[in-house]
């Protein structure tokens, strides 16, 4: 602004450019009204993109989830791990008890 209100050039004689910046600085809170428009242009392109990642997100968990491989996975480490706690006090692991750790 100062730059600006230095010139000894005639403001009507500035380049438009240069003239609609000057007009902006001249904007009350100028630099948080800009913020401000930016914000609204780009929060649909971010929602419509942190959308498309959750989606995925969802369809990995689903297929996960009913995934009988990661099934057979998961009750094969609870078998080594109740083979490994073998004493008779222990109770026996499922995958109940592995879901509640995760």
């Amino acid at each position: 602004i100062d730059a600006f209100n230095q010139l000894s050039i005639a403001k009507e004689k500035l380049s438009p450019a240069d003239r609609l910046v000057y007009e902006i600085l001249l904007i009350p809170y100028y630099k948080e009204r800009l913020n401000t428009i930016k914000f609204k242009l780009i929060f649909a392109d971010n929602c419509n993109l942190l959308n498309a990642q959750i989606r995925l997100v969802n369809e990995a968990c689903t297929f996960l989830y009913h995934s009988s491989h990661i099934k057979e996975l998961l009750e094969i480490i609870l078998s080594v791990l109740n083979h490994l706690n073998s004493t008779p006090t222990h109770r026996i692991l499922t995958l109940d008890d592995l879901s509640k750790v995760c």
